[in-house]
């Protein structure tokens, strides 16, 4: 090799060594202090550019700045936001409690488990992360969006067949007729007998009012036609109470006593106005997702529910399992591919309702009966879930000389579902004794 290629192969050698050690005298200096930007390498036009913000971490300066608001990877809204500088230096996005509600944090939840203060105030700022086990804020400087993880069980949800009152249509003014009819004619030996039925419903609906008819003309060989009617009512829809009023010739419900005919007014929910899922009853599933997870419900074998979680709690109150018993299988799919499974029984009576729902009836009137006295009467109802797997019912009953209570719940349980009650009851004869029976 020439004497010249020799030098040069020595001194970039010698040049690599050198910036190797430059490298090594730079780490070290930067594990020792805090990073620090030349901003003479920036070309700048204008004021110059205040980096220590940048220095700290942070994504950008304080200021105020137009983003795309996104809860658990869903687009919500777009919003200015404000962000500042912290103790640390640090630029944060100033968020409010007021501004997580109108993204779908469940307040009341959080607050409900002891997480946020029951007089926590809207405007005030709040750190979801530090407040919410597994709750997260992330801003994506270059899309300008900032990034809000959320634990699905704080998670503000409706339910799948949930309707807005606002939107809900009491119908147009009409008048409907409904009829079946019925002729028969038998005929023996040159005897002839015959036989007609014809059952009506009829109806008007006018300003939110519904008035009612159910009434029967039936008649034949040698039996005079007769014409009755069985019920006769008006009723109005009540959307604060989820209810509907009624007045007339009705049927008392049938859950906790005996269902009679009566004459007079009645209140009462209306399961029509409560979504799907809250009609029946099913337990409510829960658990813990490690990452952005898919959860899947089976049931006999078959789904019957899948959702995706971000990582945390999560809490399903929306599900349709079939029947009125058969453990669900719950399988976790983490985003890693690992799989964990658990099973939750499953097993109710026909009274039992979910947590928070409330069926309940007032009723006021006059017993009707073809054959028997007609006494007037009070009775009240109510079913109410007091927890995920146990609901409480009961009911009181007054008339004259006659009184009567209940009381009783439903669970379920892992040896299957169980639902008891006690009815204590007085009445007077006419002679005047007392009658009393549990």
């Amino acid at each position: 090799m020439p004497i010249f290629q020799r030098e040069l192969s020595f001194r970039i050698a010698r040049r690599a060594c050198a910036t190797c050690l430059m490298a090594v005298g730079l780490t070290s200096k930067l594990s020792a202090a805090e990073v620090e930007f030349n901003d003479s390498f920036l070309k700048m036009e204008g004021a110059p550019v205040d980096l220590k913000y940048f220095e700290k971490g942070s994504a950008a300066p304080p200021g105020t700045y137009s983003v795309d608001l996104y809860l658990n990877n869903v687009l919500i809204k777009r919003q200015e936001i404000t962000f500042s500088a912290d103790a640390s230096g640090q630029a944060k996005p100033v968020l409010s409690l007021g501004l997580f509600k109108e993204l779908g944090l469940n307040v009341g939840k959080a607050q409900q488990d002891g997480l946020i203060a029951a007089d926590a105030k809207d405007e005030l700022p709040f750190d979801v992360s530090t407040q919410i086990a597994g709750a997260a804020v992330d801003f994506d400087v270059t899309n300008l969006a900032l990034q809000v993880s959320i634990p699905q069980a704080y998670v503000q949800r409706y339910s799948r067949g949930y309707v807005d009152p606002s939107v809900w249509d009491e119908g147009i003014t009409a008048f409907y007729s409904d009829y079946q009819a019925n002729f028969n004619r038998n005929t023996n030996q040159g005897t002839k007998s015959d036989y007609h039925n014809l059952n009506l419903r009829n109806g008007f609906n006018i300003a939110g009012w519904r008035f009612r008819n159910e009434s029967a003309l039936t008649g034949g060989t040698g039996t005079k036609s007769e014409f009755k009617s069985n019920r006769t009512y008006l009723e109005r829809d009540v959307r604060r109470l989820k209810g509907k009023f009624s007045l007339g010739e009705l049927y008392t419900p049938g859950e906790i006593f005996d269902s009679v005919r009566f004459r007079g007014a009645q209140i009462a929910s209306d399961l029509g106005m409560l979504p799907d899922n809250e009609v029946g009853y099913a337990p409510v599933i829960r658990g813990i997702a490690e990452t952005n997870a898919t959860v899947e419900v089976r049931q006999n074998g078959y789904v019957i529910y899948s959702a995706s979680v971000p990582p945390g709690a999560f809490e399903f109150t929306d599900i349709y399992p079939s029947g009125s018993n058969g453990d669900l299988q719950i399988k976790i799919i983490e985003a890693d591919g690992r799989v964990r499974e658990y099973q939750q029984s499953y097993a109710y009576q026909p009274v039992m309702t979910r947590r928070g729902n409330l069926r309940y009836s007032v009723t006021a009137g006059e017993y009707r009966s073809t054959d028997q006295p007609s006494p007037s009467f009070t009775q009240g109802t109510a079913v109410y879930g007091v927890t995920d797997n146990l609901t409480g019912y009961g009911g009181a009953l007054l008339a004259q000389d006659y009184r009567a209570v209940n009381l009783g719940a439903g669970v379920n349980s892992s040896i299957g579902g169980i639902s008891f009650d006690v009815t204590s009851s007085e009445s007077k004869t006419l002679n005047g004794r007392t009658n009393k029976g549990h």
